[in-house]
């Protein structure tokens, strides 16, 4: 046992909650049920039934091409958990419990191409799901755990990419200007890029993709099967015999990865770097550019904030752009900007906003989403807010509405949004004058998008984007009847459409190419003539160009460019842009003519248009019944002269995990065991534990023996998305040392009960090193009571505060304070106390000397400037290295008894540096190596150098 269990903190051995993993919320209001059908359990709760069975019927005409393409079915029905409580989107699986978990919203600007959101991301999860299966379905997953670390993450979401998904102008955007630029990542990069900043992670999906889209369109698809198969057949165990030349012997199993790099050389007789090498020369030569492709259009942007500043709107007075920007963030938040024209001063107007936004026509306010935690549903939704731009105060217009992509009307009483919600992306405006919220469309099918919408000059129209039938094109609602009807056909991407100021014309961003291409070209801007329904592309870019906004006088025209992986504001004057006109070719013109003969033809109202008739998947519905199953059983042992052992960890619980079991059991000497149970089918969270461990302990150099057994129970509320409480009882029998008023350990052995509060508070940002540059702030206040009235050996009241604050200098750069204290209140004889052995941020002094500074009360504080040197360093995929930084800090402790006078007690002072490099072994997770010297004040002058593993503040 190590020094903490003299402390206090003995009673509490284990964690026995995952305390204050906060925004965690039970939901039980939600009514479950399941459609199950020939290889699926589709779980859904009420609001998307629809969503529900578009995913039942699309699951299945996925399950034969991805089962075929990986060569295995799996053995049993495949969970999928579908979410609509939070206005969040995407999809996970699970590895260990065997399940994929898919949001009821979708986001589709974030995908291009012609597959719906569903599909791509029910697709994306399913080929994780079966590939893994196909390694090791068993219950004792061993191979499964092997494989997960072994295989990179590039070929892990590349297959999935390639499997599930289409190669759509996004990616082709993302690909092409990295290769141009010479910025295609390593082969260890590409294994460690899930730790990358937003567009960096976004990258390594992309580039992911292209690598092992390379692979099997060139070596043959059915080189997927060939992988997984031999994965699923090496030999997982070794069994290591030891003798001693002076008598005994020892036998231990150990575990032996799984080797992708065999896979590889044995299936397509290269490996890995092989591989890698081909394709980057291979992507490196295809998007080279000629000299007369260059694109100088990109060249200098007007606002460069950010690594993507983006949705440029310009105000009605012409003066102003409104734009958001991630500035000061390592992800997609972005933040309400607002650029002055003949100043070009940049302005601040509000923190964590959603993209897209919308002037007042008389300037004085804009309208913006902003997603929020929202108390009485306990869920994050997204709502209007509106912002007085001379007072700078903000007003919330709608609750709980999902409101996203604002827009005003041009006589400024209403506000049209998108509504995103099961499955679906409606339209609907908001009555300034009433308050009430009205649909514009009607979609329920858990499908069909419609967004991105912009009101007509006269506001009798409205322009926006549809998704449906797997095609994404532009369509116009008359305000008068609420008609609907086609403005652009074809296999195009068309999103961000705007009128122009003389409403004659609509502008809008297409990736659309002639039909004989293979792949689509990037985006460009293009307008539509509404009186000749004319298209012309008007750029002819080699990034990628979004969002056009044109000012009000029609003299500019405001792009977000995507050029050297960054997303920048750029200004023209519109009638350059306008002027210009890239020639189609031939077939894309008898496209557009045909479209054009068919709108003239009487604008036909083709959104109740009927698909092509599938057959329909068979299912039966029913309502989920929560039942524990066993995921995961890890059993182990060792046999050796001086110490055997067995060991067991298991895992169980229902799919939507309202129920959880967990448990670990260590047979030899001694015996040691933990069981957990976790019940989250009501709100708060309600949890039992029970153990007993045993071990030892040391104070001032000696060792002593410690066994505890215990069990507790308590209950986990948050309430909010910052503040968590939880309450606990626990009872302990232990036998341990305690100690006198002199500091002497005295044998002890009891009971304890006691009561235990905590309240936790974090607001801390997603940040690309959470572990080394953290922003926010962290709190959490403890209070334990334990009495003999509630049948308790000892009488104690014991207090602890910690507050961790971290604040950003600059973007490699932050300064982090901490502050830590402890006191117990008791009359007992021998009695527990604290001590700063177990603090390792008195980085200065030995440890043996700390643990005999102890006592009832502790004060700790710590300081620290924390750098960053160098990031993506490089390395594998089997180990990469991360990132190099450090920090200058200065400790600070003391501990004191009660009879003691503070004033008059030693403070153990040290200050130092120390270098931190950030590992990512696997490429799946994150590991800080901690390097320095130490100074004490008031020790022996020496310094003291030290290297430890992870422990950061």
């Amino acid at each position: 046992m190590k020094r903490w269990m003299l402390k206090i903190g003995v009673f509490l051995l284990i964690a026995l909650f995952p305390s204050f993993a906060l925004a965690h919320f039970n939901h039980p209001e939600l009514n479950w049920q399941i459609v199950e059908t020939p290889h699926f359990l589709i779980h859904y709760h009420q609001n998307t039934k629809n969503f529900a069975h578009q995913s039942a019927q699309i699951a299945e005409e996925l399950y034969e091409k991805l089962t075929s393409n990986i060569g295995y079915y799996p053995r049993e029905k495949i969970p999928v958990v579908i979410e609509n409580i939070d206005d969040k989107t995407g999809g996970y699986t699970t590895i260990f419990t065997n399940k994929i978990v898919i949001q009821a919203k979708s986001d589709p600007l974030r995908s291009s191409g012609n597959l719906s959101w569903l599909e791509e991301v029910l697709a994306h999860e399913l080929t994780h799901y079966i590939s893994f299966a196909a390694i090791d379905e068993s219950i004792v997953p061993l191979r499964k755990m092997m494989a997960h670390l072994a295989i990179p993450m590039w070929f892990i979401e590349g297959l999935a990419q390639y499997l599930g998904e289409e190669w759509h102008s996004l990616k082709q955007m993302s690909v092409a200007d990295q290769a141009r630029e010479n910025k295609i990542m390593s082969e260890g990069d590409l294994g460690a890029f899930y730790f990358f900043d937003g567009w960096g992670r976004m990258s390594g999906y992309y580039q992911s993709n292209s690598f092992v889209r390379y692979i099997f369109e060139t070596y043959g698809r059915d080189k997927i099967s060939e992988i997984h198969n031999n994965l699923g057949k090496q030999p997982l165990l070794r069994v290591v015999g030891v003798i001693d030349i002076t008598g005994g012997a020892a036998l231990y199993p150990i575990p032996r990865f799984v080797n992708f790099d065999q896979a590889l050389r044995e299936t397509l007789g290269k490996d890995t770097l092989q591989l890698y090498q081909e394709w980057r020369k291979w992507v490196m030569e295809k998007h080279k550019l000629k000299e007369d492709e260059i694109d100088f259009l990109l060249k200098k942007p007007a606002i460069l904030l950010g690594n993507r500043a983006q949705s440029p709107t310009f105000s009605p007075d012409g003066n102003y752009i409104a734009f958001a920007s991630n500035k000061d963030y390592d992800f997609a938040i972005f933040d309400l900007y607002l650029f002055h024209l003949s100043t070009e001063k940049i302005k601040k107007l509000v923190s964590g906003i959603n993209t897209y936004f919308s002037f007042s026509p008389d300037a004085t306010s804009i309208v913006y989403s902003k997603t929020d935690f929202y108390s009485p549903s306990r869920s994050f939704l997204s709502d209007l807010y509106q912002i007085d731009l001379s007072t700078g105060h903000t007003k919330r217009l709608t609750y709980a509405e999902r409101a996203f992509q604002p827009v005003f009307s041009p006589e400024g009483d209403k506000i049209l949004f998108v509504k995103k919600e099961g499955g679906n992306s409606n339209l609907y405006y908001l009555s300034l004058k009433t308050g009430k919220v009205s649909p514009l469309t009607f979609e329920d099918d858990g499908l069909t998008q419609n967004f991105s919408p912009a009101f007509s000059p006269d506001g009798e129209s409205v322009v926006f984007v549809r998704f449906a039938e797997n095609r994404r094109n532009l369509y116009i609602l008359r305000m008068e009847d609420k008609k609907i009807h086609p403005l652009t056909e074809g296999d195009g991407d068309d999103r961000n459409p705007v009128f122009s100021p003389d409403g004659k014309r609509v502008l809008f961003i297409s990736d659309r190419c002639s039909p004989q291409k293979i792949n689509r070209e990037v985006f460009n801007l293009w307008s539509l003539e509404l009186e000749t329904n004319r298209l012309t592309k008007h750029t002819q870019v080699d990034g990628g160009v979004f969002d056009p906004a044109i000012s009000p006088d029609a003299g500019k025209i405001a792009l977000s460019g995507y050029r050297e992986e960054v997303f920048s504001i750029y200004i023209f004057p519109f009638d350059k842009i306008i002027s210009q006109e890239f020639p189609l070719e031939d077939e894309f013109e008898d496209e557009k003519n045909e479209q054009q003969d068919h709108i003239t033809e009487g604008q036909k109202e083709i959104i109740a248009e009927v698909a092509q008739e599938k057959e329909p998947v068979r299912t039966k519905t029913y309502p989920y019944s929560p039942s524990l199953k066993l995921h995961y059983i890890f059993p182990w042992f060792s046999i050796s002269e001086t110490e055997s052992f067995f060991s067991l960890d298991f895992y169980a619980s229902d799919v939507l995990e309202k129920h959880g079991l967990m448990g670990s059991l260590y047979l030899s000497r001694d015996t040691q065991y933990e069981f957990f149970y976790v019940n989250r089918s009501f709100e708060p969270t309600l949890w039992i534990n029970m153990y007993h461990k045993e071990g030892r302990s040391t104070f001032k150099e000696k060792t002593f023996p410690v066994e505890i057994t215990g069990q507790a129970a308590g209950v986990y509320y948050p309430l909010n998305n910052k503040i968590s409480t939880q309450l606990t009882y626990f009872q302990e029998e232990l036998k341990t040392h305690l100690f006198t008023r002199a500091l002497e350990p005295v044998p002890w052995e009891g009971s304890i009960r006691a009561l235990k509060g905590e309240l936790g508070y974090s607001n801390l940002l997603p940040t690309r090193d959470s572990e080394t540059l953290p922003r926010g702030k962290k709190l959490y206040l403890g209070v334990e009571y334990s009495d003999r009235q509630i049948g308790s050996d000892l009488n104690y009241l014991a207090w602890y505060a910690h507050l961790n604050n971290y604040f950003k200098l600059s973007d490699n750069t932050s300064f982090a304070v901490r502050l830590a204290g402890k006191r117990i209140e008791t009359q007992d004889e021998p009695r527990p106390v604290f001590s700063l052995d177990g603090w390792r941020e008195l980085r200065g002094y030995p440890q043996h000397f700390l643990d005999e500074a102890a006592g009832e009360n502790l004060l700790l504080g710590s300081v620290e400037y924390r750098f960053r040197l160098q990031e993506r360093m490089g390395g594998s995929s089997f180990f990469y290295l991360d990132s190099l930084g450090g920090a200058l800090f200065f400790d600070a402790g003391v501990t004191w008894l009660e009879e003691e006078n503070l004033k008059k007690k030693r403070i153990y002072k040290d200050a130092g540096f120390e270098f931190r490099l950030r590992m990512l072994p696997f490429g799946k997770y994150s590991s800080v190596l901690r390097f320095g010297m130490a100074w004490p004040f008031d020790y022996d002058n020496r310094g003291r150098f030290f290297i430890m593993l992870g422990g950061i503040f």
